[in-house]
């Protein structure tokens, strides 16, 4: 396992009323409707807590599927490791849903006037062989590893509806659905026989390598990425389902593109993963 142990926060020290949830909401559905970036969340949304911004996100994924148990593919995790933190000057991980719409196979083409800015994560999802419900002591990465049936390479697109998208704090990207903007997905392979945790990628811009990461760059490596969610989802009231895709957190540094480029993340055996933005 690599790095440290990840930190579950407070769920439910909710700090602002539920008509400011709803302001948050409405305000962050029109930006994602109509396009866009706002400075922050309506002056309602002052002081909000970790647990106010994953209400915000509730409120805000229901106006955008209409069906959020339909539409969720599963979850991305983001700050997982100490460089990511320390960009987004948080002390934690977050979650957000990877929504189907949302969702491409590789190679993926994506027109850049969708988004505000262009940037990807190279990242290791897990593909769930098992529902994770609470049980009496905490999931741990091996306790999670016998639920995992396959392993992921992917590409995800963060993009946030704040111009300060760095300096807004942690709860404010949490109801941002955690910067999440697309996913695109490799080719799934069956986990048994992968060390995930030693699983290399190196990801290449208009054919030049530029960057390189490893699985363990993630703290506790993407099972203990996973348990993180699992118990956190658990104390949320909810679950990790069957069927359910986990993006674990990136493996690199945040990679900047521009209209024009073309990404490739080559994950050695587990294949290649390609985005290109026109």
């Amino acid at each position: 396992m690599g790095g440290r142990a990840l930190f579950l926060q407070e769920t439910h020290n909710m700090a602002i009323d539920p008509a400011a949830i709803e302001a948050g909401a409405d305000r962050l559905f029109t930006l994602f409707e109509k396009g866009g970036q706002a400075d922050g969340l309506p002056d309602a949304c002052a002081g909000l807590s970790v647990a106010d911004g994953y209400a915000i996100q509730k409120s805000l994924l229901a106006r955008l599927t209409g069906d959020i148990e339909r539409a969720r593919v599963g979850y991305k995790i983001g700050a997982t490791n100490a460089v990511a933190r320390q960009l987004l000057n948080a002390d934690h991980p977050f979650h957000g849903s990877l929504l189907a719409d949302r969702c491409y196979r590789s190679p993926a083409v994506l027109d850049s006037a969708r988004l505000n800015k262009l940037a990807i994560e190279p990242e290791l999802a897990l593909v769930l062989g098992a529902d994770l419900p609470a049980g009496v002591d905490p999931h741990t990465a091996d306790s999670v590893a016998a639920a995992v049936a396959d392993v992921v390479p992917a590409l995800e697109i963060v993009d946030s509806r704040f111009a300060a998208w760095t300096e807004v704090g942690l709860p404010s990207l949490v109801a941002d659905n955690g910067v999440n903007a697309f996913w695109i997905e490799g080719t799934a392979r069956p986990l048994a026989g992968i060390d995930l945790t030693a699983q290399q990628v190196s990801v290449a811009r208009n054919g030049v390598t530029e960057h390189e990461g490893v699985g363990g760059n993630v703290d506790g490596g993407p099972l203990g990425v996973l348990a993180w969610l699992a118990n956190m989802l658990n104390r949320q009231g909810e679950m990790l389902k069957k069927g359910q895709k986990i993006s674990t957190g990136t493996l690199t540094p945040v990679i900047a593109a521009a209209p024009g480029d073309t990404l490739e993340a080559d994950f050695g055996a587990l294949g290649t993963v390609a985005v290109s933005f026109r």
